[in-house]
């Protein structure tokens, strides 16, 4: 059951589309990376939560990138939030065009259309450089 979509208050810049996304998380940092998996568990047009335990700094520049209906879709954003243990949270930085349309065609979607198009994103990777 999809679970909708949440404008939240004044303070949120675009909808947010709750999601069970289990993505490949990579950590490109000097010593042993710390490569394997984490849950996108809300996205919207300016930025991604990220659940996992994996440690992360404010600051840190983020790269999300997965596979849309209409091809590859690619954000960079900033980690503007640590939430500890619990993950962090991601601010894209501009809007590519395919992130554009993508988001396009999801908010034109009822509900549970948008949770099917979310959850068809198998091949999700993030990368925190």
């Amino acid at each position: 059951m999809p679970f909708g979509t949440d404008n939240g208050d004044n303070r949120r810049r675009a909808a947010r589309h709750d999601a069970l996304l289990s993505v490949a998380l990579r950590v490109a940092e000097d010593g042993p990376h710390h490569d394997g998996r984490a849950v996108v568990s809300s996205i919207s047009r300016s930025g991604i939560f990220v659940a996992t335990p994996t440690k992360a700094a404010v600051g840190q520049t983020v790269r999300f990138e997965f596979t849309g209906p209409d091809g590859p879709c690619m954000a960079v954003g900033m980690i503007i939030e640590n939430r500890g243990a619990m993950g962090f949270v991601v601010e894209f930085q501009g809007e590519t065009m395919e992130m554009k349309s993508f988001f396009d065609l999801a908010e034109r979607m009822d509900d549970a259309s948008r949770w099917q198009l979310l959850q068809g994103i198998d091949d999700g990777v993030i990368e925190i450089v």
